[in-house]
């Protein structure tokens, strides 16, 4: 019983001392202060907070949304006082209110910092979009950021939800659309009748002893022209159909004339448009002892050279080619592809150079000419953006 009385007593104390708390901060002309009720101890904290950072917003100049950008700053910079049921009160001295604004204007510093260190305006932009939501930001600064960011980035090629927060709350709200009872109903637009106009008259046919009676019927969208006659002035005129231009195909083979040689062939198949395929390879191939660096440092020691080099080349593609002129295609397409450098030591093992083989998607493009049955062809190929390559082609049609 006497545990019961004291835990009541505890509990009496504690509210008198949290509502004598929170009189004297709601009096005091000096904080600014928000307060939330809540299911639970976080939905009241949020509330509060959601107050505080209006009554900031409001002191400072900026609007709700933004003011609710500043969230987690206002968590850091203010204290609370909680009561014992989801009854919260989050305060902030008046004087400390450039607290709350001072990490996001370091953040823009460091922006604007790494931008001049990079080079990189998009940076500028992330800076741009910060500093709008900070008060009292000087005009002519934010004016240099707009200059330098225009045009040069769009929010979703950075990660930063700060930058998102702030861009939504900038950007103006729609005012809601009218109720459906309140929109006026929109007549039904009708075309207007069109009004057909009929001339007849009669023509005499040269060499003809009948006479053709022409009808004519006018409007604003078509010409109808009826011509009935005899049946001896009628000729039946054939209509003629299109053919479909005929299948063809070409077979040639490819010569790689750089960074080395290589060989392989290309085909395709197509009328107006078609695709084909290529494979080419140096078709050399080295059993390898251990990898070495191009630096000519291995895992255990350093690689002495017998001067000897050797490269494997492979790759195989498909892609789609296009008539542009008569005689004259286009190709291009992607397949895989690798490239192996390999290095003999003095005591003739060999070594694969590591940083020097390259394998990963490969892509070609190149023109194809038509010489009556012989076609040649010329193009280039990258090898995952690193290694580049000319080839030339010679072949026929079919």
């Amino acid at each position: 019983m006497m545990r019961k009385a004291l835990t009541l007593l505890l509990l009496f104390a504690s509210l008198a001392a949290f509502a004598q708390n929170a009189a004297l901060i709601r009096r005091d002309p000096a904080l600014l202060w928000g307060e939330g009720r809540g299911g639970t101890l976080h939905e009241a904290d949020s509330a509060a907070l959601s107050g505080l950072c209006e009554r900031i917003a409001a002191r400072s100049g900026l609007s709700p949304a933004l003011g609710e950008t500043y969230r987690e700053d206002v968590r850091r910079a203010s204290s609370r006082l909680v009561e014992g049921r989801y009854l919260v009160l989050r305060y902030l001295p008046a004087g400390q209110v450039a607290e709350v604004f001072e990490p996001r204007a370091g953040r823009v510093r460091e922006l604007i910092a790494r931008a001049e260190q990079t080079a990189d305006p998009q940076y500028y932009s992330l800076a741009y979009t910060l500093a709008r939501s900070l008060p009292d930001y000087p005009a002519d600064q934010l004016e240099q950021l707009r200059m330098r960011a225009s045009g040069s980035w769009t929010l979703q090629d950075f990660v930063s939800r700060e930058a998102d927060a702030v861009l939504a709350a900038l950007e103006p709200r729609k005012a809601p659309e009218p109720a459906a009872s309140l929109r006026q109903a929109v007549p039904e637009r009708r075309e207007p009748e069109v009004e057909h106009i009929t001339v007849r008259d009669t023509v005499t046919v040269e060499r003809e002893l009948t006479r053709v009676q022409v009808e004519h019927t006018f409007s604003r969208r078509d010409t109808v022209v009826v011509i009935p006659g005899s049946p001896r002035s009628t000729t039946a005129v054939p209509l003629q159909k299109t053919q479909p231009r005929a299948l063809h195909g070409f077979l040639l083979a490819r010569l790689g004339v750089l960074p080395e040689l290589s060989y392989g062939a290309m085909a395709g198949i197509g009328t107006a448009w078609g695709g084909y395929l290529r494979f080419d390879s140096n078709f050399r191939s080295l059993q390898t002892d251990y990898d070495c660096r191009s630096d000519g440092t291995t895992d255990f020691g350093l690689f002495w050279s017998s001067g000897k080099r050797s490269v494997n080349r492979f790759s195989l593609a498909g892609g789609a080619w296009v008539q542009c002129f008569d005689g004259l295609k286009i190709y291009a397409g992607g397949g895989y592809g690798r490239r192996s450098v390999y290095w003999q030591d003095t005591t003739g093992a060999w070594a694969r150079v590591t940083d020097y083989n390259t394998a990963g998607i490969d892509l070609d493009a190149g023109i194809l000419l038509d010489l009556g049955r012989f076609s040649l062809s010329l193009g280039g190929e990258t090898l995952a953006f690193r290694q580049f390559s000319l080839s030339l082609g010679a072949g026929f049609n079919f």
